[in-house]
């Protein structure tokens, strides 16, 4: 899928090295994405509670507040409907920090260096999803103003 004009979801590309934002940045805006960023994990909680995002991208390790830390610290203050999806995007490949990602929230863990076929797939899967719950959650209060306005009705 490829969004046009207000369509674009928004992801924060949360990363302490410079170039691999820009990167990051780059091919998710070549993609039909657009982004904001971070360069630590403290900027991207103020980031995600500023912009609300549909997706994050987050480093493991970063100063100030590690990507684990902040992934937590987000899915404990996400109370805008369905939770935003965090793809964590780091170079560790070891069990426990892959565990450690899940256990703070995140829905998909990617290696560096990154399979960028594999990310975008990943970005538009996720951000479908979510559209769709959105959408079906509307709906389904839609459904029942509309059926509390009949029985108000026929009582």
């Amino acid at each position: 899928m490829v969004a046009s004009g207000d369509d674009r979801p928004l992801i924060l590309v949360a990363d302490d090295h410079d170039f691999m934002r820009d990167v990051l940045s780059r091919f998710l805006q070549q993609q039909g994405f657009d982004t904001i960023e971070a360069e630590n994990g403290q900027q991207a909680v103020a980031l995600f509670q500023q912009r609300r995002p549909e997706l994050i991208l987050m480093d493991a390790l970063m100063p100030v507040l590690d990507g684990f830390t902040a992934c937590r610290i987000i899915k404990q203050s996400d109370h805008h409907g369905l939770a935003t999806p965090v793809i964590m995007v780091t170079a560790l490949e070891d069990d426990a920090s892959v565990d450690r990602a899940f256990q703070s929230g995140a829905e998909e863990y990617i290696t560096k260096p990154i399979h960028w076929s594999v990310l975008r797939q990943r970005a538009w899967m996720l951000i479908d999803t979510r559209r769709l719950e959105q959408e079906r959650t509307h709906i389904l209060r839609e459904l029942e103003r509309s059926e509390q306005h009949f029985r108000s009705i026929t009582q």
